[in-house]
This record gives C-alpha cells, structure tokens and sequence, in this order.
C-alpha cells in the first residue's frame, strides 16, 4: 500500500497532492474531536440519568411526606385554639432525634437489622458507617389500617449525630437503583428510607416543596431541622424558619 501510495503521489500535481496531505490531517484531527465529544456525551448522559434518579426519590419522599401529614390530620382532628401563656424562648429549635425510617426490607432476610444496615448503608456508599449507629428499634404502626406488606418489614435505627442523620439522607436516592435481591439474594422490591423529623419540620417542608415547584427553584434541603431554599437556582440555600420567609421569597423571585 505505501508503494502504490507514493506512486499516486508522485503520479499527482504537487498542489493536489499537498492539499490531499492537509485534509487527511484535519480529517484525523476532526475523527480525534468527534471520540472526544462522544465520551463527554456519554458522561453528561450518565449525570442526567443520576440527576433523573435522584429526582424520582425525591418525589416519592414527597409523596410519602405529604401522606404522612395527612394521616396526622385527620388522626389528630382540628386543634383546639389556646392562648400562648408563654413566649418561644429566644433561637428555640425542635430537637433532633437522629432517627430514620427503613421501609422494603423483606422478612426473608436472614439478618439482624445491624447487619442489613450495614449493606444498606454500603450500597448508598457510606462504607464503615454502622459506627454511627447508636441503635435500632421495631416499627409499630399507629395506623393499623395502613400495615406494612406481609413480605416486608420495617424498622426505625438512630444515628449519632444530626450531621451523620442529613448525611445519610442525602445519599438515599441512590437507593432508588438498587433491588432487595442485589442487597440481600432475596426479593426484588426497593428499600427506602424516611426521616422521622417532627411535624414542625414536615409541615415547613412542604409549603417550601410546594413554593419551589411553582417558582421553578431548586427542591428544599434539610440541615439540623432546617428547611433551607434557593432563592433562585444555582444559588446558596437560605434557611426557611416560618411561612413568612417562604412569602417574602416569593415576592422576591418575582
């Protein structure tokens, strides 16, 4: 070939032959920008089905939240009206139990929860993090009328400290891509877990959730108890402490 080659080399004018010589070259130069935008696009491809994951987790944890509230209300009934005797003391902040709510384990599992923590916790890619679990303890369902699957089960663990709990949380979406039966051989259902934050909590999250949808910002996040949200997106989270805040943003973002 580098025979026949040099012969229609020498066969053709020397500007035809200098012009081929520079358009193979932008021709290997184009082959080599073509394979390296090929690999950027199957990273970022790669991001958006994270991003897509993560927003589907999102959306079920919504989802259960605001189920969760309703079943509080209609347990609770409407609230007496009582007069406040007493002032919040200054900076008061509802306490932090640390606790989260595994759901999706199924009864097959021949594991203590310590240990199907421990898998749990590393299929998230929180490795050696069971040294931040203080304990477990059993779920008893208050709505009898709602109970947990029979071919599942469901527990309440505690960790050490808020930061370990919102840590924890943060990195549960990634559970939404893993099955029971890669977890554990058995089942091929989702594990999920919930925070058990008080209804303050809750109820803040979702007017948050609800105005951020509509202002088309950034889902609210949770740090210590506190709902914090974007005041437009890509910018850094503000915290949320009472409605008030959520309606001045509104008028801001505006």
């Amino acid at each position: 070939m580098a025979s026949i080659g040099a012969s229609l080399q020498h066969e053709l004018p020397p500007q035809l032959a200098d012009f081929l010589l520079r358009l193979d070259t932008k021709l290997d130069n184009l082959s080599a920008h073509l394979v390296t935008i090929e690999a950027s696009m199957s990273r970022l491809e790669g991001r958006i089905e994270a991003l897509e994951t993560r927003s589907e987790q999102q959306a079920a944890e919504m989802a259960d939240i605001r189920a969760d509230i309703n079943g509080l209300k209609k347990s609770a009934g409407p609230a007496p009206v009582l007069p406040n005797l007493l002032p919040s003391p200054a900076g008061s902040h509802p306490s932090d139990a640390c606790e989260i709510f595994l759901t999706g384990l199924p009864t097959d599992v021949n594991l203590t929860d310590k240990e199907a923590l421990d898998r749990v916790f590393t299929a998230m890619g929180l490795t050696d993090y069971k040294k931040f679990l203080v304990h477990t303890r059993a779920w008893n369902p208050k709505n009898r009328n709602k109970p947990a699957p029979d071919n599942t089960r469901a527990f309440i663990f505690k960790l050490s400290s808020p930061s370990t709990h919102d840590h924890c949380i943060v990195n549960a979406f990634k559970l939404a891509s893993v099955n029971t039966n890669a977890l554990f051989g058995v089942g091929d259902g989702k594990v999920r877990l919930r925070p058990l934050w008080p209804s303050e909590t809750y109820s803040l999250l979702q007017k948050a959730y609800d105005a951020a949808q509509k202002l088309n910002l950034d889902p609210p996040i949770v740090r210590n108890l506190t709902v914090f949200m974007h005041e437009t997106n890509g910018t850094k989270p503000i915290p949320i402490s009472t409605e008030h805040d959520i309606r001045a943003l509104k008028t801001r973002t505006r």
